[in-house]
This record gives structure tokens, sequence and C-alpha cells, in this order.
């Protein structure tokens, strides 16, 4: 309520804020988090230009191609909500911590198969011990 009043100078309760928003199709959710890093556009490009080359090399050396992720598992959890159009999931940007914490990394191949491994700390600091 503070932005609004600082904005336009006019106090509104957190009810009214709420009933505005959902008149105009908001609808409280919790937000995705998204790494800063992220650059959707150097993805897309990789699947449009190099993904079709590989598919084509593992298809004819009867290869997986396995598509992988990690993450960390943590003893915490992320509370809170925020407003988003209906349908869309509102988004937050998430700050890396120094928490102790379990890493997982997890691939899935095309037809679903899935395989994952959980280790101690980080993967890089467990790839520069080997």
């Amino acid at each position: 309520m503070l932005f609004i009043e600082q904005e336009y100078a006019f106090r509104l309760s957190i009810r009214a804020v709420g009933d505005y928003l959902k008149r105009w199709g908001f609808t409280p959710k919790k937000p995705i988090k998204r790494a800063y890093e992220q650059r959707p556009e150097s993805v897309k490009q990789w699947i449009d230009q190099e993904y079709l080359a590989i598919e084509k090399r593992a298809k004819a050396e009867g290869s997986e191609i396995h598509w992988g992720d990690e993450t960390a598992l943590v003893n915490t959890d992320v509370r809170g909500r925020s407003y988003a159009p209906k349908g869309q999931a509102p988004v937050t940007m998430a700050v890396r911590d120094t928490r102790q914490k379990l890493s997982m990394i997890s691939t899935v191949t095309n037809q679903g198969k899935a395989s994952w491994m959980i280790i101690d700390g980080a993967f890089i600091d467990q790839a520069l011990k080997h």
C-alpha cells in the first residue's frame, strides 16, 4: 500500500487492493523462483540449431539423450504468495546462499527414463576432489 500512497498520494487498505486485483483477473499464487543467470533466448537458439544434430547422431548410434538438471535439497521451505494474472505464476528472483545442503542431479530421456543421484555438498566441490 506504501507504493500506491507514494505514487498517487492515495491510501488503500490491503483488502481493497486485493479486491481490485481480483476484479482485474489476478489471483494469489506462490511465485516461481528463477535464476538471474537464465538466458531463454540462448536456450531456444541451441535447441533450434544444435539439438537437431545431436538427435540425429543419437538415433544413428542407438544412444539416449539425457536432459539433466541439478537442484539442492534443503530443510527450509519458501513461504509467501504474490499476485499474477489468472493462469500465470508470479516470479521471484532467488539469491544463492551459504546454507548446508545436499545436491541432487537428475536426468530424463525423451522416452521418459529417469535417473538421479544425491551427494553431500555441491557438485563443483565433488568435481574438484576427483
